[in-house]
C-alpha cells in the first residue's frame, strides 16, 4: 500500500465499523477517500467483505423474510391489479364465482406454475451461493495469514538470496523470514509483543505469539492482552538454537551467537527459558530438566559443552549494553545516535582545520545559511587562511552524513557538475600529499567518476563500479607513463565510504597507499613526479580533460588535501570520527530524480 501505516490503522477501523454498520456520515467520507486513493486499499476491503461474507455463510444460512424471486429480480408470482371501476364488467356467471369450477382450476394453475417456478429460482439461487462459497473459501485460502505489521527500521541492509527487503507499514505473515545484514527493524504483532532485530541476524516470524531466531539479537516486550486468560502465562515465545525462551509479560532480550549458543537477559518482569534437551551435570552449571524462571536484572547462557557437546547454563547478570534499543523507542534511538555521531565528527574537524600541513579542507558547511536558494561558493575552512573557495557549477545540494551536513550530489556522465578549485601554488603538489574524500557512489557500468584530480598530467582519485583508481603522472600524451594503484572494490549505493590516498616521495621512487574505510587495501611504488604544469585546475566530482565518461555519479560531504603523507593511525581517526551512525539508511541513489543534462549552479532540488 501507498497509504502511512497511521492511514492504513484508520483503514482497518473504518472497514471494521463498515462491516459491523456502524459507520457515520464522516466516517463513510472518510472510507472512500482512501479507497480512492488506493489500489491495495480497495482489494483489502473487498477482501475483508467476501472473508466476512464466507463466515456468515459456514454459520448457517438465514432465513428468508422477502418474496422469493427469479433471476431477474422479479417475483415468482406477479402482483394481482384489482381495478374497482370494472367491476361492472366482470362476467356474473356462476362458474366465475366463488367455489365455481372454473375458478377452481384458474387457483389450481396458478399454484402450480408459482411451484414449478418456485423451485427453479431456489435451484439457481442454491447453485449460485455455492460458487460464491467456494470462491470465497479459495480467496481465503489465497489471504497470508497475517499476524502483525513492520513499524519501523532504520539502516537496514537484507541479504537478497534469502528475504526481500521490506519497509513500515508491510504485513507480517506467519513464516515471514528476516535476513538482515546491518540495520534495525522494529515488529510489531498483533498479540502485542514489540520485537526489535539487530542486525546482522536471521529471524521468522513463525506464529502469531513467537518466532524463531537462528542467529543475532532481539529484544522484545510484550504487554499481556484484555483478551488473555489468566492461566494463559505464555504470550511470547522466543525458538533458538539450544534453547526457548517463553516470555511471562516482560521485557527480554536474546542473543544467539556463531556455535549457536543462547544469552537471555531479563530486563523488566520474568521468563521462562528452558534448554532445548535435558543438560546433564556438567562443571561450571547445572543440571536441567525443567524450565528455569528468570528475573529482572538476571541472565543465563545455554551452551554446548566443549568435550561431550551436551547443554549446559551459565547464570549471569543482564547486560544491557547489548541491547541498546528497546521496542517503541527506535526513533528516539536513532535521533540520539545521529546527533553524538555529528557532535563527535564536529569536534575532529575543529582540530584537523588547525593542522599545519592541511591545504585546503572543504567540509559542505553553510555557515548558517540555506544552500538550496543561492550558494555556489564552497569554502576553504583549513586554517591557512588563502582563499581556495570552490566555485560550483552544476551539483545539487542534498543531506550529507549527519542531520544539519550538507552534500553535493553529482548526477553522472552528461551533467557536467564540477566543483572547480583556483589555481595555487599550493596545490603544486609532487613530494609528498594525501587526499581524503567522505562520498557515497552511484557509479555504474565502465564510467570511471572522478573524486578529485588535477589535470590529466599530474593526480586524479577515481571510483568505478568495482574498483578505485589513484593515478599518478600523464596517461595519454606518451610523455610517460602513468603509474596506477587500483583496488577492486564494490561500493553499495546507500553507504557512506571514506577513501584516502597516500604518495611519499623517496630518493628515486614513491609509495603509493589506498585506504578505504581505515583499512590498507593497496600499496604500489610508483615514479617520483615532476613539475606539474602550469594551468591545470582541480576538480571535485569530474575531470576537465576526459569529458563525460570522467564524471562523478553520487554524493560528496566532505575533501581533505594536505602536503604531508597520512599515517595509518590518521586514517583511523579520521574514520571513527567522521563514521554515519550504523542506523543511518539516507540518501539512497533511487531516491530523487536527476535534472536535465545541462550546467547550471547549485540549487535546490533535493
Amino acid at each position: 500500500m501507498s497509504l502511512t501505516p497511521e492511514q492504513q490503522v484508520e483503514l482497518r477501523d473504518l472497514v471494521d465499523a463498515a462491516c459491523e454498520g456502524g459507520l457515520t456520515a464522516d466516517a463513510s467520507s472518510r472510507l472512500e477517500s482512501l479507497l480512492l486513493s488506493d489500489n491495495d486499499a480497495c482489494r483489502y476491503y473487498l477482501n475483508y467483505f467476501s472473508l466476512h461474507g464466507s463466515l456468515l455463510l459456514a454459520e448457517g444460512a438465514p432465513s428468508i423474510d422477502r418474496e422469493p424471486q427469479l433471476p431477474n429480480g422479479n417475483p415468482v408470482v406477479p402482483p394481482i391489479v384489482v381495478d374497482p371501476s370494472a367491476a361492472a364488467s366482470c362476467p356474473t356467471s356462476a362458474a366465475w364465482s366463488l367455489g365455481g369450477w372454473l375458478t377452481s382450476y384458474a387457483v389450481a394453475t396458478v399454484i402450480m406454475v408459482a411451484a414449478i417456478l418456485g423451485g427453479w429460482a431456489y435451484k439457481i439461487s442454491f447453485e449460485s451461493k455455492t460458487q460464491e462459497r467456494q470462491q470465497v473459501a479459495q480467496a481465503a485460502r489465497q489471504e497470508p495469514d497475517v499476524i502483525g505489521r513492520v513499524t519501523e527500521m532504520v539502516g537496514c541492509r537484507w541479504d537478497d538470496a534469502v528475504s526481500s527487503p521490506c519497509r513500515p507499514g508491510e504485513p507480517i505473515s506467519r513464516g515471514s523470514k528476516y535476513v538482515l545484514d546491518s540495520g534495525l527493524v522494529e515488529l510489531a504483532y498483533d498479540s502485542g509483543a514489540k520485537v526489535v532485530l539487530q542486525g546482522p541476524c536471521v529471524y521468522e516470524a513463525d506464529s502469531d505469539r513467537g518466532g524463531s531466531l537462528a542467529s543475532g539479537r532481539l529484544i522484545a516486550r510484550v504487554e499481556r492482552p484484555k483478551s488473555a486468560s489468566s492461566g494463559d502465562s505464555r504470550l511470547f515465545t522466543v525458538h533458538t538454537p539450544t534453547a526457548t525462551v517463553s516470555d511471562l509479560g516482560t521485557e527480554f532480550g536474546v542473543e544467539v551467537d556463531g556455535s549457536g549458543a543462547t544469552r537471555s537477559c531479563v530486563f523488566d518482569g520474568k521468563v521462562e527459558v528452558q534448554p532445548r534437551e535435558p543438560t546433564p551435570q556438567a562443571a561450571g552449571g547445572e543440571e536441567i530438566d525443567r524450565p528455569i524462571e528468570l528475573i529482572a536484572g538476571q541472565s543465563i547462557r545455554v551452551v554446548h559443552d566443549a568435550e561431550g557437546g551436551a547443554l549446559r547454563t551459565v547464570r549471569g547478570q543482564a547486560d544491557g549494553a547489548l541491547f541498546p534499543v528497546r521496542p517503541g523507542r527506535l526513533t528516539e534511538f536513532v535521533a540520539q545516535e545521529r546527533l553524538k555521531a555529528f557532535q563527535r565528527w564536529r569536534a575532529y574537524s575543529q582540530r584537523l582545520r588547525k593542522d599545519p600541513a592541511l591545504v585546503a579542507y572543504y567540509t559542505f558547511e553553510t555557515r548558517g545559511r540555506d544552500p538550496t536558494r543561492s550558494m555556489s561558493i564552497l569554502p576553504n575552512v583549513a586554517a591557512t587562511g588563502e582563499a581556495l573557495d570552490g566555485n560550483i557549477s552544476g551539483p545539487r545540494w542534498a543531506e550529507g552524513r549527519f542531520p544539519g551536513k550538507f552534500a553535493l550530489r553529482f548526477w553522472g556522465p552528461g551533467y557536467r557538475d564540477c566543483v572547480s578549485l583556483p589555481e595555487s601554488e599550493r596545490f603544486r603538489l609532487t613530494r609528498d600529499f594525501s587526499f581524503a574524500v567522505w562520498f557515497q557512489s552511484h557509479v555504474a557500468g565502465d564510467g570511471c567518476g572522478h573524486l578529485l584530480s588535477k589535470g590529466n598530467e599530474d593526480w586524479r582519485l577515481c571510483v568505478r563500479s568495482l574498483g578505485v583508481q589513484f593515478l599518478t603522472g600523464d596517461i595519454d600524451r606518451g610523455k610517460t607513463v602513468s603509474d596506477l594503484l587500483e583496488t577492486p572494490t564494490s561500493f553499495h549505493a546507500s553507504d557512506w565510504h571514506l577513501i584516502v590516498a597516500n604518495f611519499k616521495s623517496g630518493e628515486r621512487t614513491a609509495k603509493k597507499q589506498l585506504y578505504i574505510d581505515s583499512r590498507l587495501v593497496g600499496t604500489s611504488i610508483a615514479p617520483l613526479l615532476a613539475s606539474p604544469a602550469h594551468g591545470a585546475l582541480v576538480t571535485i566530482g569530474d575531470n576537465a580533460v576526459w569529458g563525460p565518461k570522467g564524471e562523478f555519479s553520487g554524493l560528496i560531504d566532505e575533501v581533505a588535501i594536505f602536503s604531508r603523507a597520512l599515517t595509518a593511525g590518521d586514517v583511523q581517526e579520521m574514520f571513527a570520527a567522521g563514521s554515519p551512525p550504523r542506523t543511518d539508511n539516507r540518501g539512497s541513489k533511487q531516491s530523487v530524480a536527476p535534472p536535465a543534462k545541462k550546467g547550471g549552479q547549485a540549487s535546490s532540488g533535493d
